[in-house]
């Protein structure tokens, strides 16, 4: 259940020897839950900050963020990664930022949407089979990792593996096992290349990856679903658009889109035409930006001056 999150983080901060008050929390969000936008990092890194600040106290952005995902390791029993906690954390408005999981160093990139558009689609459904085929996901990885490891005593992890590389180890893997290997080292070439296309302003480049990012997740990973390749589809169709691709763990959830401005109304139209009378429920359609990540506003009562 969703107090977990907060428990969790509440007993992180106290094992790392913050002295924390009782507190009433009144809890409210615009984020879709279960959408694969980061909601559970956005109420657990809320949660850290309100609780730190009740007490005065500080931990490091970076810090919190891990705080944050062993909370939801240990209490939400989620396997989750770092991704979410670190946005939430470091955002920054018109920035995008690029996270290096491994050493943990991290680059805003400027990311000012001008007459540009960030629109989310939201399908409203969650396929129970997401929460058996995650640690499925992660199995096969490991499974063609040891394959790669055998072949390169270098290979850490599939970060250390070209498309090459694989290759030469196709034989000896399981065909499933291939594809999802395959996605992950070339998904790691895709961001590279996405925050190059950025850096020189190329939205036409990134939103092409972010179209080879999505087939490769549907057909090579396979997390998408026919609500989320739908999404995507359509929005592919809309003159203005960029590129798509689902986002979060897939399943069900958000796809996303970047497109014109002038699009967005066409996008929104074509949605509702091609998309909601086909499936069960309609897309929730959003409009959204780069913003700062989790900030502390205190509140005080009319005529309080203390």
């Amino acid at each position: 259940m969703w107090a977990d999150y907060v428990r969790g983080v509440a007993a992180m901060l106290v094992r790392r020897g913050v002295r924390l008050r009782g507190a009433q929390l009144l809890i409210h969000s615009e984020v879709p839950v279960g959408g694969g936008v980061s909601s559970s990092a956005a109420l657990e890194t809320g949660v850290a900050r309100a609780l730190l600040a009740l007490v005065d106290q500080e931990v490091e952005t970076a810090e919190l963020a891990l705080l944050c995902r062993r909370a939801e390791h240990e209490y939400a029993h989620s396997p989750c990664g770092i991704m979410d906690q670190f946005i939430c954390g470091l955002g920054r408005a018109d920035c995008a930022l690029l996270l290096d999981c491994r050493s943990r160093e991290y680059e805003h990139i400027p990311f000012n949407l001008d007459d540009d558009v960030l629109v989310i689609m939201n399908t409203q459904v969650k396929h129970e089979i997401g929460s058996s085929e995650y640690p499925v996901r992660q199995r096969q990885c490991r499974d063609g990792l040891a394959v790669l490891r055998r072949k390169c005593a270098d290979v850490r992890s599939l970060r250390d593996v070209t498309p090459a590389m694989l290759q030469d180890a196709r034989g000896e893997m399981e065909p499933l096992v291939f594809d999802r290997c395959w996605h992950v080292v070339t998904e790691i070439e895709r961001t590279v290349q996405a925050a190059e296309a950025l850096r020189a302003n190329n939205r036409m480049e990134f939103g092409r990856l972010m179209v080879a990012s999505h087939a490769s997740l549907s057909a090579r990973y396979q997390v998408s679903c026919p609500e989320l390749d739908a999404l995507v589809d359509v929005a592919r169709s809309v003159d203005g658009v960029y590129g798509a691709r689902m986002t979060g763990g897939g399943f069900g959830g958000c796809a996303i889109a970047l497109a014109r401005r002038q699009a967005e109304d066409a996008l929104r139209s074509l949605v509702a035409e091609r998309y909601d009378g086909r499936f069960a429920k309609p897309a929730l359609v959003y409009t959204t930006r780069a913003e700062n990540g989790a900030s502390v506003r205190r509140l005080w009562r009319m005529g309080d001056e203390t």
